[in-house]
């Protein structure tokens, strides 16, 4: 059941085959009426978009339609009202979602810049964002640990998003069959996992 206070995972229609989900929190929420607000800045909904959110109802992992009513504010970050549309449905092979970790303030040495925030991560790839411009297709270097799982590896940058900030997104897919890539790939499966469970831990209210 969503209430005031929940946090949910808020899905564009664009990242479906990537399933890349962000953290909202519900501010107001009435006969299926729900305001929200991004807990990461630079994103913002269109007005009638249809959408997909996410949350833990009865310890399973949910998937519900929504359509986007209102943006109601932009800065720092978006608020915004929606309506749910249909029922809850089980969102099945949750382990493939990319699991965003903007909150969670992972630094990562990406190339030679320390300090770039990993945005999201997954089984097999990540993003971050840096200041260094690299292109589709380059092979980047990148290190980073989380809760005592270090990751080392090359990954392929996939596509590039310049920022209001005036650093640049970089969405990285992991290369290589070495044993040291495999290695890479674990870590990041390990790491992807734990980012999940603790998301889930705090939809709960345990965590």
């Amino acid at each position: 059941m969503i209430s005031k206070g929940t946090e949910l995972f808020f899905q564009f229609p664009s990242e479906t085959a990537r399933r890349i989900l962000h953290p909202l929190e519900v501010m107001e929420l009435e006969d299926g009426a729900i305001t929200a607000r991004f807990l990461e800045p630079d994103l913002t909904p269109e007005p009638e978009q249809d959408v997909l959110l996410y949350f833990e109802m009865g310890r399973e992992f949910m998937q519900q339609s929504a359509r986007v009513a209102a943006v109601l504010e932009t800065e720092p970050t978006a608020i915004f009202a929606f309506q749910t549309t249909g029922d809850p449905v089980s969102a099945e092979g949750r382990e493939c979602y990319r699991s965003r970790t903007v909150l969670l303030d992972v630094p990562v040495e990406f190339g030679g810049e320390r300090d770039c925030p990993l945005q999201d991560i997954s089984a097999t790839g990540l993003a971050v964002t840096a200041t260094a411009r690299y292109s589709i297709g380059d092979n980047v270097p990148v290190s980073f640990t989380y809760e005592r799982t270090a990751a080392r590896g090359t990954v392929c940058v996939q596509s590039v998003r310049e920022l209001d900030s005036g650093r640049i997104r970089y969405g990285l897919h992991s290369i290589g069959r070495e044993k040291s890539d495999r290695a890479f790939r674990d870590a990041l499966n390990k790491i992807s996992l734990a980012v999940q469970r603790q998301q889930l831990k705090r939809l709960s209210g345990t965590g």
